[in-house]
């Protein structure tokens, strides 16, 4: 249905052990020296429903979030039920070579009433189009100024998932994200192999029509409207 938010979209773990990695092809597995700085560069992850785009940050790590409910718009009548009358004409203009004769006839009677898609502006309108869920995003605690060293940042096509890793003041850190089918849920998983290193800031955020709120002590939730459509929350455990 337009506009709707469905909930448990995101989980995020954080741990303090390491994730194996099983080894594949080299040709399977894209590998990145550097974060994504467009979303054309990031790691991209779905599960059908849900969808996410990585990139992979460094002091501050960004993903794009989609959910297939998130179409703006509204019911409207685009009817024309006088369409079939003009089609005679239409056929007797493209025999005679009238084509641009022809085709006003057709964006006037064969395309919807009303403001249609706006050519460009049909998120505001009732035609609606699908809209980005949210952006989750974490800020990692500085770590003491230290330069950051063998950074990779990789997607494994045979297993669906985004490996980041980093190492910075002796410590190893490691990222792991992907979409689970079976419990519609996007999962971040961030790790080290030092206790006590991992430490971030985590919220939701989305430029227009929705209000990021805590909901107790580990769930984050993002309740808005899209345009023409139904409220309804989502949320980050």
């Amino acid at each position: 249905m337009k506009g709707l938010w469905k909930p448990a979209i995101a989980c995020l773990l954080v741990a303090l052990s390491p994730c194996p990695v099983r080894a594949e092809t080299p040709s399977r597995k894209l590998v990145f020296d550097a974060p994504a700085e467009h979303f054309t560069e990031s790691c991209l992850l779905g599960s059908g429903r849900l969808g996410a785009m990585v990139f992979g940050g460094v002091q501050t790590e960004r993903v794009v979030l989609n959910e297939e409910g998130m179409w703006s718009g509204s019911r409207q009548d685009a009817d024309r039920p006088d369409a079939s009358q003009a089609l005679p004409e239409i056929r007797r203009l493209l025999v005679a070579g009238k084509n641009a004769e022809a085709e006003a006839l057709v964006d006037r009677h064969f395309t919807c009433a009303g403001a249609g898609s706006g050519r460009g502006r049909s998120k505001d309108l009732p035609y609606g189009c699908y809209q980005v869920l949210a952006d989750l995003r974490i800020e990692f605690e500085q770590r003491d100024g230290a330069p950051v060293t063998n950074y990779r940042r990789e997607l494994s096509l045979a297993e669906a998932r985004t490996i980041i890793r980093r190492q910075q003041n002796g410590v190893q850190f490691t990222r792991t994200a992907f979409c689970s089918k079976p419990d519609e849920a996007f999962v971040y998983r961030i790790a080290s192999d030092a206790p006590g290193s991992v430490s971030c800031r985590i919220w939701l955020d989305r430029p227009e029509r929705a209000e990021p709120s805590v909901l107790d002590g580990d769930t984050l939730a993002l309740r808005g409207q899209l345009h023409d459509g139904k409220q309804d929350t989502s949320g980050v455990r």
